[in-house]
């Protein structure tokens, strides 16, 4: 499965208008994603949750809480648990940022890691019209290993202020996505943040997120 597409490190900064080929090995490695079982922490509002997850087992047994104890769960904790059991599906692999990477995205630099690109992020197909509002003034960041075709990092970032509506404006908005090489130089999540602040209807909102995979523990089997 390991592309060879280092030669491509050679090419010059500026990316070209038509499709950049590393960015085009980057999107085709998304379809390898195996399914892991994994070590996580996590946020539920200011709690840090220590967990272990199995996203091939039943809804309700994805997620197995290892700290705090239950005991000292605040109100509302188990909830929030469910939920997110719930939407566990082992989504972890970083290639999949890859399809919100245009395929003639720029060129702009180049570390001993990767490749570097600046782009106005791609929706995805299902995004609504509020979505894709959103993504056109957003900036986005991606790092690629020219070795593996394997997404390294990447940050959409909204630079200034706007109003999607009449009746929202969104304050801040920020995503950052450091990935570390797993099976077969295929990258997962190694840390995931996100804050958003805004206002609607004259009331201030925000959200935070903070998430972090310790390890990879075995490849499981999708459930049936």
């Amino acid at each position: 499965m390991r592309l060879a597409v280092s030669c491509l490190a050679g090419l010059c900064l500026a990316g070209p208008a038509s499709a950049d080929a590393l960015i085009e090995a980057a999107q085709a490695r998304a379809d390898a994603t195996p399914l892991y079982s994994y070590e996580m922490t996590f946020l539920v509002e200011d709690t840090q949750v220590q967990s272990l997850i199995d996203p091939s087992a039943p809804v309700g047994q994805r997620i197995q809480v290892t700290s705090p104890d239950e005991e000292s769960w605040p109100d509302g904790f188990a909830d929030h648990i469910a939920v997110l059991d719930e939407r566990t599906t082992g989504a972890i692999w970083c290639n999949d940022f890859a399809a919100m990477v245009p395929a003639n995205a720029e060129r702009t630099g180049e570390t001993d890691d990767g490749v570097e690109f600046a782009f106005t992020p791609v929706p995805g197909e299902e995004a609504d019209d509020m979505e894709e509002k959103i993504f056109k003034r957003l900036d986005g960041r991606a790092v690629i290993d020219p070795d593996t075709a394997g997404l390294l990092a990447y940050r959409m970032s909204l630079p200034k202020s706007f109003k999607p509506n009449m009746m929202a404006r969104i304050n801040s908005f920020d995503m950052v996505v450091d990935c570390t090489p797993g099976p077969d130089g295929l990258t997962h999540i190694q840390t995931f943040s996100m804050n958003l602040a805004g206002s609607a209807l004259g009331q201030e909102f925000g959200q935070t997120d903070r998430r972090e995979i310790l390890r990879l523990i075995e490849e499981v089997s999708p459930a049936e």
